[in-house]
């Protein structure tokens, strides 16, 4: 089972609005979902997991892919929150864009920075 704790998961009542899971979850210490358990404490919980999945070849970084274990935005309220997780767990990707005219293509919205 995998949890997402969050910061205030010391507080009972605020860990179960900010914390995720648990989750059914695959992987293991030496697959690309880096799953580590410590033992057998804590009913084979793990204890880390990867922050973020990629696979990427370097012979033409077009063809990448990536996966966030919850979503894009640390804000709760927002949309994005937890709009990966559902992918994450079972085991998919999304494309990762590289290449700004695969950007500009795709229709993603784009935040340029100027200085």
């Amino acid at each position: 089972q995998l949890k997402m704790p969050h910061p205030f998961e010391k507080s009972k009542l605020l860990a179960k609005v900010f914390s995720h899971g648990p989750y059914p979850a695959n992987g293991s210490i030496n697959s690309i979902n880096h799953i580590r358990r410590v033992k057998c404490d804590n009913g084979h919980s793990p204890v880390t997991g990867p922050s973020t999945r990629r696979l990427i070849d370097f012979s033409n970084v077009d063809i990448s892919f990536g996966i966030l274990p919850i979503g894009n935005s640390g804000h709760m309220l927002s949309p994005f929150f937890s709009n990966q997780r559902e992918r994450f767990l079972s085991d998919k990707y999304r494309p990762q864009l590289f290449n700004f005219d695969l950007v500009r293509k795709s229709q993603a919205k784009v935040l340029l920075l100027r200085p």
